[in-house]
């Protein structure tokens, strides 16, 4: 053992960096595990070093210490002269350069692997849910960027027609739901000439306007009031047409722009999805939106400042429906020339699927027009649907604005009803 403890402190010493020290006390630990197994084959040695080492093996003493002790010495005294067989530190170098290499490759590997992990399964569209939209909000820019024109042709046909329209969207939100905010305000928020969410609780970060109200059910209306005023007080010349949704509804701003081309927001006018209880005239569903023109906004407030307009209920689109006849605004009737609805009040697949609505489902009793269940009863150019999830948010806008089918073409025969 003194044997190996001194050829240890001669290996150390002979070595001039700490990468040759290094590099010496891997060689030694190599030699005294080759000595001790007697192999019949050196890779790092070479024949002559692993002679040198053998013969010692045999000759010298048969205690396993001995062997071990006289294997570290030869080494040691062979090493400065096997530089041909024997790695030098120097050589070593490249083999450590190329380890920490495929160190960083396989580091980057695994990032990559995250990051698909994080934007494609249900556990990433749950973390972008809680971080925010900003950077799902920046690729879904930058993909509409890479587009190329042509293929884009078709989509923005509509669009061409309206973009000058001026539509201000305001949508209903409430604290424990800001998450569900976000995920209009990175799809199709981001169309809106202005885009405001009304909440009971200020919220920078969204931003929400914290507006004077409780939450719950029985606000709903009290909420509505308080959200229009302010539209009107702030916003009356910021746009043309305003659109109210909730936040778990999504709405295709061309198709609906296109709809509001054909008519003119000078004249008090008020366009949704129509229901037929309680009111002459009807009124439209609050979960697939509506829309008032700008003289249809400056009644409304009028109506509630000299106590026109009431709150009369706690069912927002209900009560905004009864105020909207008695101060003389018209409804509109929202379908295609086809006679298919434009904004649905459920989920698509409740619309799309045959017989999944139970007869007795409200559905039917609540639509002021026949309603149709399957296929036929959503327009092409449908404007909204509701109950739409934070996920499913993201999975419409690739529907609409991404998914391509070769050699099909837009129906250039659909189109609104003229007023």
């Amino acid at each position: 053992m003194q044997m190996k403890a001194r050829a240890q402190v001669s290996l150390i010493k002979s070595a001039v960096s700490p990468a040759q020290r290094r590099q010496s006390r891997l060689l030694l630990r190599i030699a005294e595990r080759r000595c001790q197994r007697g192999d019949s084959h050196d890779p790092r040695g070479g024949p002559r070093l692993f002679a040198f080492r053998s013969r010692c093996c045999r000759e010298r003493g048969s205690s396993q210490a001995a062997r071990r002790a006289e294997s570290c010495q030869v080494w040691v005294a062979t090493t400065p002269s096997t530089a041909v067989a024997v790695p030098s530190p120097e050589e070593m170098l490249p083999r450590l350069a190329a380890t920490r290499l495929k160190f960083a490759a396989g580091f980057l590997l695994g990032c990559l692997l995250c990051s698909f992990t994080f934007q494609q399964t249900r556990l990433g569209r749950e973390l972008r849910g809680w971080l925010g939209p900003s950077r799902w909000q920046q690729q879904q820019q930058g993909i509409e960027r890479r587009r190329p024109s042509n293929a884009t042709s078709e989509l923005q046909a509509p669009q061409d027609v309206s973009s000058a329209l001026r539509v201000l969207c305001w949508v209903m939100t409430s604290p424990q739901s800001h998450r569900k905010a976000r995920q209009v305000q990175s799809t199709w928020g981001r169309r809106c000439t202005v885009l405001l969410f009304m909440s009971s609780r200020a919220d920078p970060s969204l931003p929400a306007v914290g507006l004077n109200t409780s939450e719950g059910r029985g606000a709903l209306y009290r909420k509505t009031m308080a959200a229009f005023t302010l539209v009107h007080d702030r916003y009356l010349h910021a746009a043309d047409w305003f659109l109210k949704a909730d936040d778990d509804t999504y709405v295709v701003m061309e198709n609906l722009r296109l709809l509001l081309s054909k008519h003119d927001s000078s004249q008090p006018l008020y366009l949704g999805r129509r229901f037929s209880p309680y009111v002459q005239q009807g009124y439209m569903s609050g979960g697939a939106g509506y829309v008032l023109s700008r003289q249809a906004l400056r009644r409304y407030v009028a109506g509630l400042k000299d106590g026109t307009c009431t709150h009369t209920s706690s069912v927002e689109d209900l009560a905004i429906g009864r105020c909207m006849e008695s101060l003389g605004v018209r409804v509109v009737d929202t379908r295609d020339v086809q006679r298919r609805e434009s904004f649905h009040p459920l989920y698509p697949e409740l619309h799309l699927i045959p017989g999944i609505l139970a007869p007795s489902h409200w559905y039917w009793k609540y639509s002021y027009y026949k309603a149709r269940n399957g296929p036929d009863c959503c327009s092409d150019l449908s404007v909204s649907f509701h109950y739409i999830t934070p996920e499913d948010m993201h999975i419409l806008e690739y529907y609409v604005y991404h998914l391509q089918v070769p050699g099909h073409h837009r129906d250039d025969t659909v189109d609104f009803l003229t007023p």
